[in-house]
Protein backbone atom coordinates (compact mmCIF):
# COMPACT_ATOMS: atom_id res chain seq x y z
CA UNK A 1 0.00 0.00 0.00
CA UNK A 2 1.10 3.58 -0.94
CA UNK A 3 4.94 3.96 -0.04
CA UNK A 4 4.54 2.57 3.75
CA UNK A 5 7.32 0.37 4.26
CA UNK A 6 6.82 -0.63 8.02
CA UNK A 7 3.75 -3.19 8.71
CA UNK A 8 2.94 -4.34 11.59
CA UNK A 9 2.53 -7.90 11.95
CA UNK A 10 -1.25 -7.73 13.89
CA UNK A 11 -2.94 -5.32 11.12
CA UNK A 12 -1.04 -6.51 8.19
CA UNK A 13 0.03 -3.41 7.15
CA UNK A 14 -4.01 -2.18 7.25
CA UNK A 15 -3.15 0.32 10.14
CA UNK A 16 -6.21 0.12 12.55
CA UNK A 17 -8.49 -1.81 10.28
CA UNK A 18 -9.29 -5.52 10.91
CA UNK A 19 -11.36 -8.47 9.71
CA UNK A 20 -13.85 -11.17 11.48
CA UNK A 21 -11.66 -14.02 10.19
CA UNK A 22 -14.77 -16.19 11.35
CA UNK A 23 -17.33 -14.01 9.04
CA UNK A 24 -14.44 -14.15 5.87
CA UNK A 25 -14.29 -17.96 6.36
CA UNK A 26 -17.69 -18.51 5.96
CA UNK A 27 -18.37 -16.52 3.42
CA UNK A 28 -15.55 -17.89 1.39
CA UNK A 29 -16.83 -21.00 2.09
CA UNK A 30 -20.18 -20.72 0.96
CA UNK A 31 -18.60 -19.40 -2.47
CA UNK A 32 -16.51 -22.75 -2.43
CA UNK A 33 -19.71 -24.95 -2.04
CA UNK A 34 -21.47 -23.07 -4.47
CA UNK A 35 -18.50 -23.32 -7.18
CA UNK A 36 -17.87 -26.56 -9.81
CA UNK A 37 -14.38 -27.70 -8.68
CA UNK A 38 -14.46 -29.81 -11.86
CA UNK A 39 -14.18 -26.73 -13.74
CA UNK A 40 -10.30 -26.64 -14.60
CA UNK A 41 -10.67 -22.98 -16.03
CA UNK A 42 -12.18 -21.54 -12.97
CA UNK A 43 -9.26 -20.13 -10.95
CA UNK A 44 -11.11 -18.59 -8.64
CA UNK A 45 -11.80 -21.63 -6.71
CA UNK A 46 -8.37 -22.57 -6.90
CA UNK A 47 -7.48 -18.95 -5.28
CA UNK A 48 -10.40 -19.08 -2.77
CA UNK A 49 -9.35 -22.39 -1.40
CA UNK A 50 -5.95 -21.16 -0.83
CA UNK A 51 -7.27 -18.10 0.89
CA UNK A 52 -9.65 -20.42 3.26
CA UNK A 53 -6.42 -22.19 4.37
CA UNK A 54 -4.89 -19.49 5.25
CA UNK A 55 -8.28 -17.73 7.16
CA UNK A 56 -8.19 -21.02 9.24
CA UNK A 57 -4.74 -20.96 9.68
CA UNK A 58 -4.43 -17.39 10.98
CA UNK A 59 -7.79 -17.85 13.02
CA UNK A 60 -5.63 -20.67 15.07
CA UNK A 61 -2.92 -18.58 15.50
CA UNK A 62 -5.11 -15.70 16.52
CA UNK A 63 -7.51 -17.99 18.91
CA UNK A 64 -5.37 -21.27 19.80
CA UNK A 65 -8.81 -22.46 18.36
CA UNK A 66 -9.38 -24.27 15.12
CA UNK A 67 -11.94 -22.24 12.99
CA UNK A 68 -14.15 -25.57 13.13
CA UNK A 69 -14.29 -25.58 16.83
CA UNK A 70 -16.14 -21.90 15.90
CA UNK A 71 -18.56 -22.63 13.55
Amino acid sequence: RGGDLTMKTETNGWGESSVATAYVYERVRAILETSNPLDEEDDAVYYLSRFLDELAHNYKVDTGRSIQEEI
